[in-house]
């Protein structure tokens, strides 16, 4: 019988998806382990599940490393990656308020009507899955 402070499976799962999620990012685990205000070698036992990580520390991870804290516990199996940055920023997004939302959008709005007038092209790149027109804009002709 395992003592109730030892390691289980899923804090070893944990440590995996911990280690991939770090990986995907580009990261050493110095990198990681500063970032949290750990030692690489603490950072090193919660990849391996050889020390268990406690639920607040577990959050400030998931948020270091940009992935849902659900990811962490293999609750997502079917995406099988790691969220991109626009996926997070939309989710986020759909956590405002309709007025925040509203507000933010006037902002984008604003924004590209600045960058339309100084001269920069705006290229449509397709339709979102919500079926409305995402912009980009040319790297090469910003500033001209």
């Amino acid at each position: 019988m395992r003592s109730v402070k030892s390691p289980s499976e899923l804090d070893g799962l944990i440590g995996e998806r911990i280690r991939e999620a770090r990986k995907a990012k580009g990261l050493s685990q110095e990198i990681l382990a500063k970032r949290l205000g750990l030692t690489f070698q603490q950072l090193q036992k919660y990849e391996k599940g050889t020390n268990r990580i406690t639920a607040g520390r577990l959050e400030e991870i998931s948020r270091a490393l940009g992935c849902p804290l659900l990811w962490l516990y293999g609750k997502d199996e079917d995406v099988g990656i790691l969220p991109t940055p626009n996926q997070i920023l939309a989710e986020r997004i759909g956590l405002l308020s309709p007025m925040q939302q509203k507000a933010l959008k006037q902002m984008a709005d604003a924004m590209l009507e600045t960058i339309s007038l100084s001269g920069a092209s705006v290229i449509t790149a397709g339709a979102s899955k919500r079926g409305r027109p995402r912009s980009k804009v040319r790297a090469d002709s910003v500033g001209q």
